[in-house]
């Protein structure tokens, strides 16, 4: 398969720092569908069907318990959306240190005369996302498009070429969901930015203890799903139980890594 056809990421919403992560993983989902997706159901079964409460099926967020369908009308309205504002938008092309390639589209790229330049900050922001996925989130996520002043309540999408399984409809997010968190978690444990507060940081230290939230860790790296050198970081990090400090602000420019391609 053509990694870079599987789809486009669109970014609705550039402060949450997961959804990058969450989308990139619903393409590469679609790379390991549908063995991954049939390993998956029969490790943790179809979560919502199930009557256990969501600590006993070690799930972090409840929206993993969501089931994707097709035909959903707020789904295709937003995919109808999404593909529509394709054209006129921005676009920038960047390349990182180890090969992976990325294109971004900003729409509107039109902005506020106070502030010109706030194509090339957005796309500057994803980048550094981009740089800090696991490598095989990147190999999947060739595209992405950010569409800026979004008012639904969606964060982002993925917007697929190729139709899925069923069974991957019933676990993507499931599977998405938990690496996103595991993400954050990663990125808290590491002091780079302060996602989410103690309290909440604890308390899912304290989920993480769950066999069950574990073992999808773990199905992620013997599945191939995320490098095995990035859970280990994770394990590592979220055992030594680092304090969380705040934001550090920094000035930074990724423009000698970007540059316009042709509309």
């Amino acid at each position: 398969m053509n990694n870079l056809c599987l789809g486009t990421i669109y970014i609705l919403d550039q402060k949450r720092e997961d959804i990058l992560a969450h989308e990139a993983a619903h393409a590469r989902h679609l790379v390991l569908d549908p063995d991954f997706s049939r390993r998956w159901k029969r490790e943790f079964g179809n979560i919502s069907h199930s009557k256990k409460s969501l600590e006993e099926l070690g799930i972090l967020n409840s929206y993993a318990s969501k089931q994707y369908t097709r035909g959903r009308e707020p789904l295709d309205d937003l995919r109808g959306y999404c593909e529509s504002i394709e054209h006129g938008a921005e676009g920038f092309e960047y390349t990182s240190e180890d090969g992976h390639k990325l294109t971004i589209d900003v729409y509107p790229p039109n902005f506020t005369p106070q502030n010109p330049f706030k194509a090339q900050d957005l796309a500057n922001n994803l980048v550094t996302q981009f740089d800090e996925l696991p490598r095989r989130l990147r190999e999947n996520a060739p595209r992405v498009i950010i569409i800026e002043g979004f008012t639904g309540t969606t964060k982002g999408t993925f917007v697929s070429y190729f139709l899925p399984s069923r069974i991957y409809n019933e676990v993507t997010e499931d599977i998405t969901t938990h690496t996103g968190i595991f993400h954050v978690l990663l990125k808290c444990a590491r002091n780079k930015t302060r996602l989410l507060s103690p309290i909440e940081y604890q308390k899912i230290q304290q989920t993480l203890e769950n066999r069950l939230t574990q073992k999808r860790a773990i199905t992620l790296g013997e599945a191939g799903f995320l490098d095995q050198d990035y859970l280990e970081q994770l394990r590592t990090a979220l055992e030594t139980r680092k304090p969380l400090r705040p934001r550090i602000s920094s000035s930074f420019s990724r423009i000698s890594g970007i540059g316009m391609h042709p509309g």
